[in-house]
């Protein structure tokens, strides 16, 4: 069987819910009237489809080098495409890191100048 499977029992024919489950195997129970699912992973899709709360915040590590801002800027944009993160919030937390980008990028290219050394004679 594929597609859209029914089968015959004694009850008449009926469609098979067309959930995947972990294992690989298909629920096999019956579909609702009307529906792709049977009962139990109908509701469990619905819940699915319910918008997303952030189960945790985000937490970006130290902006200390170019290899921590981009494992920031992973995270942003990770928690944006998830919709986890709202785009408000998000332009903010981007124009942070731009900021911090400029700052690494001028401390690690300033060379302070040599100072002499200092000598006492005694």
């Amino acid at each position: 069987m594929s597609g859209n499977e029914s089968k015959t029992t004694g009850a008449g024919k009926y469609q098979e819910c067309r959930f995947i489950k972990t294992n690989g195997l298909k629920c096999q129970s019956p579909a609702m009237r009307g529906s792709q699912f049977c009962y139990y992973h109908g509701r469990t899709r619905i819940y699915v489809a319910r918008p997303r709360t952030r189960s945790k915040p985000l937490e970006l590590p130290p902006l200390q080098d170019q290899a921590a801002i981009h494992a920031a800027l992973e995270q942003v944009f990770q928690a944006l495409a998830s919709g986890d993160l709202d785009s408000k919030r998000a332009a903010n937390l981007l124009h942070a890191l731009q900021l911090a980008q400029h700052t690494v990028h001028a401390a690690t290219s300033f060379r302070p100048t040599p100072q002499p050394q200092l000598t006492t004679d005694h």
